[in-house]
């Protein structure tokens, strides 16, 4: 499923997804909380889905995971070097076309 196209009012998990949710995350301490406690619950409200033609999406939802424990408490003594590694790591396990395009 293409970026941006719509499936039952929910989109596939994408770049600018993933970017908003980190963005709004460090930004936002209730839409944090919220995220790490539930992100399959945050992830339906913001209306975008981890599955394709209704097969869940192993590495969008490994990502999601990976996003949600970097914010988690158990990561307040991290730096934030170490934080974004984390983040950086686990977007590059999931981007073989799946959440990026492949570069040409």
């Amino acid at each position: 499923m293409a970026d941006g196209e719509h499936k039952h009012g929910s989109k596939h998990l994408s770049l600018d997804d993933v970017q908003s949710i980190i963005g709004r995350a460090i930004m936002d301490r209730g839409f944090r909380e919220a995220f790490v406690k539930d992100p399959d619950g945050t992830l339906k409200k913001m209306q975008i889905s981890t599955t394709v033609d209704g097969v869940a999406d192993e590495k969008a939802i490994a990502l999601i995971k990976a996003i949600a424990e970097a914010l988690g408490e158990g990561n307040r003594g991290v730096s934030l070097e170490e934080a974004l590694e984390t983040l950086r790591k686990s977007y590059l396990d999931s981007a073989d076309g799946v959440i990026r395009p492949r570069c040409g």
